[in-house]
Protein backbone atom coordinates (compact mmCIF):
# COMPACT_ATOMS: atom_id res chain seq x y z
CA UNK A 1 0.00 0.00 0.00
CA UNK A 2 1.61 3.89 -0.92
CA UNK A 3 1.48 6.57 1.26
CA UNK A 4 -1.70 7.79 -0.59
CA UNK A 5 -3.39 4.70 0.24
CA UNK A 6 -2.77 4.86 4.06
CA UNK A 7 -3.01 8.72 4.48
CA UNK A 8 -6.85 8.00 2.72
CA UNK A 9 -7.39 4.64 4.71
CA UNK A 10 -6.32 7.00 8.18
CA UNK A 11 -8.81 10.41 6.93
CA UNK A 12 -11.72 7.54 5.77
CA UNK A 13 -11.41 5.93 9.53
CA UNK A 14 -11.56 9.31 11.72
CA UNK A 15 -14.50 10.31 9.49
CA UNK A 16 -16.26 7.06 9.87
CA UNK A 17 -14.96 6.96 13.70
CA UNK A 18 -16.53 10.64 14.38
CA UNK A 19 -20.12 9.58 12.69
CA UNK A 20 -20.22 6.23 14.64
CA UNK A 21 -19.61 7.96 18.08
CA UNK A 22 -22.08 10.91 17.13
CA UNK A 23 -24.70 7.96 16.54
CA UNK A 24 -23.60 5.87 19.50
CA UNK A 25 -22.57 3.04 17.29
CA UNK A 26 -19.72 0.64 17.70
CA UNK A 27 -16.49 2.35 17.24
CA UNK A 28 -14.74 -1.05 18.16
CA UNK A 29 -12.50 -1.25 14.39
CA UNK A 30 -11.75 2.62 13.92
CA UNK A 31 -10.17 2.88 17.68
CA UNK A 32 -7.73 -0.53 17.02
CA UNK A 33 -6.88 1.02 13.64
CA UNK A 34 -5.63 3.94 15.11
CA UNK A 35 -3.62 2.01 17.61
CA UNK A 36 -2.13 0.20 14.64
CA UNK A 37 -1.64 3.24 12.81
CA UNK A 38 2.18 3.30 12.24
CA UNK A 39 3.96 6.93 13.51
CA UNK A 40 5.72 7.40 10.44
CA UNK A 41 2.26 7.65 8.28
CA UNK A 42 0.95 10.06 10.92
CA UNK A 43 4.31 12.75 10.13
CA UNK A 44 3.83 12.08 6.61
CA UNK A 45 -0.12 13.10 6.11
CA UNK A 46 -0.36 16.38 5.00
CA UNK A 47 -1.54 19.77 6.53
CA UNK A 48 -4.93 19.60 4.83
CA UNK A 49 -5.06 15.53 6.18
CA UNK A 50 -3.47 16.45 9.59
CA UNK A 51 -6.63 18.86 10.38
CA UNK A 52 -9.24 16.42 9.24
CA UNK A 53 -7.69 13.64 10.89
CA UNK A 54 -7.11 15.21 14.30
CA UNK A 55 -10.65 17.31 14.23
CA UNK A 56 -12.29 14.52 13.52
CA UNK A 57 -10.65 11.87 16.33
CA UNK A 58 -10.66 14.84 19.04
CA UNK A 59 -14.49 15.30 18.52
CA UNK A 60 -15.07 11.68 18.27
CA UNK A 61 -13.28 10.96 21.44
CA UNK A 62 -15.08 13.76 23.18
CA UNK A 63 -18.80 12.06 22.18
CA UNK A 64 -17.47 8.77 24.01
CA UNK A 65 -16.49 11.02 27.40
CA UNK A 66 -19.98 12.88 27.37
CA UNK A 67 -22.32 9.60 26.44
CA UNK A 68 -20.83 8.52 30.47
CA UNK A 69 -20.63 11.87 32.18
CA UNK A 70 -23.55 12.80 34.27
CA UNK A 71 -22.83 16.19 35.59
CA UNK A 72 -24.97 19.30 34.27
CA UNK A 73 -21.46 20.88 33.62
CA UNK A 74 -18.49 19.78 30.98
CA UNK A 75 -16.23 17.86 33.43
CA UNK A 76 -12.40 19.43 32.65
CA UNK A 77 -10.99 16.64 34.04
CA UNK A 78 -11.83 14.38 30.48
CA UNK A 79 -9.22 17.27 28.64
CA UNK A 80 -5.87 16.01 30.16
CA UNK A 81 -6.70 12.31 30.50
CA UNK A 82 -4.03 10.43 28.83
CA UNK A 83 -6.33 7.75 27.50
CA UNK A 84 -6.28 7.74 23.88
CA UNK A 85 -4.17 5.30 21.67
CA UNK A 86 -2.67 6.61 18.63
CA UNK A 87 0.51 5.05 17.25
CA UNK A 88 0.87 2.94 19.93
CA UNK A 89 1.62 6.85 21.41
CA UNK A 90 -1.37 7.46 24.72
CA UNK A 91 -2.41 11.03 23.94
CA UNK A 92 -5.37 13.21 25.85
CA UNK A 93 -7.27 15.35 24.38
CA UNK A 94 -5.06 18.44 24.97
CA UNK A 95 -2.43 16.79 23.93
CA UNK A 96 -4.40 16.71 20.27
CA UNK A 97 -5.69 19.93 20.41
CA UNK A 98 -3.04 22.36 21.96
CA UNK A 99 0.04 20.02 21.24
CA UNK A 100 -1.01 19.08 17.69
CA UNK A 101 -3.72 20.96 16.58
CA UNK A 102 -2.61 24.32 17.59
CA UNK A 103 1.35 23.62 16.98
CA UNK A 104 2.23 22.64 21.10
CA UNK A 105 1.03 25.73 22.77
CA UNK A 106 -0.01 26.32 26.57
CA UNK A 107 -3.72 25.98 26.77
CA UNK A 108 -3.65 28.64 29.13
CA UNK A 109 -1.26 31.27 27.37
CA UNK A 110 -3.99 33.18 25.43
CA UNK A 111 -1.68 31.44 22.56
CA UNK A 112 1.56 33.35 23.76
CA UNK A 113 3.21 30.47 25.39
CA UNK A 114 4.81 27.08 24.47
CA UNK A 115 3.12 24.11 25.50
CA UNK A 116 4.86 20.50 26.39
CA UNK A 117 2.36 18.42 25.78
CA UNK A 118 4.25 16.41 23.10
CA UNK A 119 6.51 13.52 23.06
CA UNK A 120 9.73 13.66 20.91
CA UNK A 121 7.81 11.61 18.08
CA UNK A 122 4.62 13.25 18.41
CA UNK A 123 5.99 16.25 17.57
CA UNK A 124 6.50 15.24 14.31
CA UNK A 125 2.76 14.59 14.01
CA UNK A 126 1.98 18.76 14.84
CA UNK A 127 0.37 20.85 12.34
CA UNK A 128 3.40 23.55 10.94
CA UNK A 129 0.97 26.47 10.23
CA UNK A 130 -1.35 27.13 13.09
CA UNK A 131 -4.97 27.69 11.35
CA UNK A 132 -7.29 29.46 13.84
CA UNK A 133 -10.50 28.09 11.92
CA UNK A 134 -10.42 25.10 13.47
CA UNK A 135 -11.49 26.62 17.26
CA UNK A 136 -14.61 26.63 15.30
CA UNK A 137 -14.89 22.72 14.68
CA UNK A 138 -13.34 21.66 18.13
CA UNK A 139 -16.45 21.02 19.99
CA UNK A 140 -16.27 19.52 24.30
CA UNK A 141 -20.00 19.53 24.66
CA UNK A 142 -20.67 22.66 26.25
CA UNK A 143 -22.80 24.97 25.73
CA UNK A 144 -20.19 27.62 24.24
CA UNK A 145 -19.26 25.03 21.52
CA UNK A 146 -19.34 25.32 17.83
CA UNK A 147 -21.29 22.89 16.02
CA UNK A 148 -19.64 19.17 15.29
CA UNK A 149 -19.09 19.05 11.91
CA UNK A 150 -17.73 15.58 10.12
CA UNK A 151 -14.89 16.69 8.21
CA UNK A 152 -13.27 14.99 4.66
CA UNK A 153 -10.82 16.13 2.66
CA UNK A 154 -13.55 17.34 0.20
CA UNK A 155 -15.11 19.43 2.87
CA UNK A 156 -12.53 20.41 5.19
CA UNK A 157 -12.19 24.24 3.31
CA UNK A 158 -16.11 24.92 2.87
CA UNK A 159 -16.24 23.75 6.65
CA UNK A 160 -13.99 25.70 7.89
CA UNK A 161 -15.31 28.83 6.29
CA UNK A 162 -18.91 28.18 7.46
CA UNK A 163 -17.98 27.29 10.60
CA UNK A 164 -16.33 30.16 11.41
CA UNK A 165 -18.92 32.66 9.69
CA UNK A 166 -22.05 30.63 11.98
CA UNK A 167 -20.55 30.50 15.36
CA UNK A 168 -19.05 34.29 15.09
CA UNK A 169 -22.78 35.51 13.67
CA UNK A 170 -24.23 33.03 16.16
CA UNK A 171 -22.58 34.12 19.38
CA UNK A 172 -22.04 37.59 19.09
CA UNK A 173 -23.79 40.63 20.64
CA UNK A 174 -24.09 43.68 18.82
CA UNK A 175 -25.06 46.84 21.33
CA UNK A 176 -25.35 49.72 18.32
CA UNK A 177 -26.44 52.31 20.68
CA UNK A 178 -23.71 51.84 22.87
CA UNK A 179 -20.88 50.77 20.09
CA UNK A 180 -19.92 47.85 21.75
CA UNK A 181 -19.71 43.89 20.45
CA UNK A 182 -19.92 41.21 22.91
CA UNK A 183 -17.31 38.16 21.60
CA UNK A 184 -17.12 34.97 22.73
CA UNK A 185 -14.87 33.86 25.40
CA UNK A 186 -13.03 31.51 23.10
CA UNK A 187 -11.26 34.85 21.19
CA UNK A 188 -9.64 35.10 25.06
CA UNK A 189 -8.69 31.95 25.44
CA UNK A 190 -6.79 31.61 22.45
CA UNK A 191 -5.98 35.69 21.93
CA UNK A 192 -2.61 35.21 19.70
CA UNK A 193 -4.01 32.43 17.82
CA UNK A 194 -6.16 35.24 15.90
CA UNK A 195 -3.41 37.57 15.52
CA UNK A 196 -4.25 39.38 18.51
CA UNK A 197 -7.12 42.08 19.56
CA UNK A 198 -5.84 43.63 15.60
CA UNK A 199 -6.16 40.07 13.97
CA UNK A 200 -9.47 39.35 15.74
CA UNK A 201 -10.87 43.09 14.33
CA UNK A 202 -9.69 41.97 10.99
CA UNK A 203 -11.77 38.95 11.39
CA UNK A 204 -14.83 40.83 12.08
CA UNK A 205 -14.86 43.02 9.12
CA UNK A 206 -15.55 40.05 7.39
CA UNK A 207 -18.98 40.02 9.49
CA UNK A 208 -19.74 43.55 10.56
CA UNK A 209 -19.28 46.56 8.94
CA UNK A 210 -18.64 48.93 12.24
CA UNK A 211 -15.12 48.20 12.90
CA UNK A 212 -15.03 50.85 15.45
CA UNK A 213 -17.01 49.08 18.33
CA UNK A 214 -15.28 48.33 21.61
CA UNK A 215 -14.87 44.56 22.38
CA UNK A 216 -16.03 42.59 25.08
CA UNK A 217 -15.62 39.11 25.75
CA UNK A 218 -18.39 36.89 27.45
CA UNK A 219 -17.75 33.97 29.95
CA UNK A 220 -17.78 30.74 28.21
CA UNK A 221 -20.88 28.31 29.35
CA UNK A 222 -19.56 25.17 30.20
CA UNK A 223 -22.71 24.17 30.96
CA UNK A 224 -23.53 20.33 29.12
CA UNK A 225 -24.64 20.44 26.00
CA UNK A 226 -27.25 18.57 23.63
CA UNK A 227 -25.50 17.52 20.49
CA UNK A 228 -25.12 19.63 17.80
CA UNK A 229 -23.78 18.51 14.66
CA UNK A 230 -23.47 19.29 11.29
CA UNK A 231 -23.28 16.11 8.90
Amino acid sequence: MDATDISTKIIQNSTDFLIKALKDNAIENEIQFFKDIEPENLTELMELEKKVFWLNVYNGFVQLELAGMNSPKIDKRIFSNKKIVIANEVLSLDDIEHGILRGNFWKYGLGFIPGAYLSKRTKNWKSKRLEPRIHFQLNCGAASCPIVRVLTLDNIETELEIGESEYILNESKLDHEKCKIELSGLFLFYLNDFGGMAGIRRLLKKYFSNDDYKIKFSSFDWTKSAKKVHY
